[in-house]
């Protein structure tokens, strides 16, 4: 996803929604096609963020359904300023009142996540190389990756 300028881009994301941020960045949401936008804070501060397409990317072409990877980046005046993912409707744990947790659910949720573990352990990634939130809605978990670099 390439912007002419930063202009161009802060009218876009001025039509997103906020959705919070993090020691990396800011995450806007698209509603439209359930896309965020992650922007590095070093983008809002005028500087270089150092990632690169390669190293963002480097998971995304394992397909599961916990583990939710970049799939684009995003360029403003060929300046890589951030990352898209999609958007998954939920809640970080913290914030769920464990009573209302269905245990079915959960078990379900569970068995899913060992799966998908089963698959990126497969394509040689371990869990120390992601740093992930994890989040849940019915009886779904959710990993989403936050892309630390060392």
């Amino acid at each position: 996803m390439n912007f002419v300028n930063k202009e161009h881009f802060n009218i876009f994301l001025r039509g997103l929604t906020y959705l919070g941020q993090g020691f990396q960045g800011i995450c806007y949401l698209n509603k439209n096609n359930n896309i965020v936008y992650k922007v590095f804070h070093e983008y809002m501060d005028n500087e270089k963020a150092g990632y690169d397409k390669d190293f963002l990317l480097r998971f995304s072409n394992i397909k599961n359904n916990t583990f939710i990877w970049p799939t684009d980046v995003i360029y403003v005046e060929n300046e890589l300023v951030g990352y898209t993912m999609p958007y998954k409707n939920s809640k970080n744990l913290f914030q769920i009142d464990p009573l209302s947790v269905s245990l079915n659910a959960l078990e379900k949720g569970i068995t899913n996540i060992f799966k998908d573990i089963k698959i990126i352990t497969d394509n040689n990634v371990t869990l120390y190389d992601v740093m992930y939130n994890i989040m849940y809605k019915n009886g779904r978990l959710y990993v989403v990756d936050t892309l630390e670099q060392e």
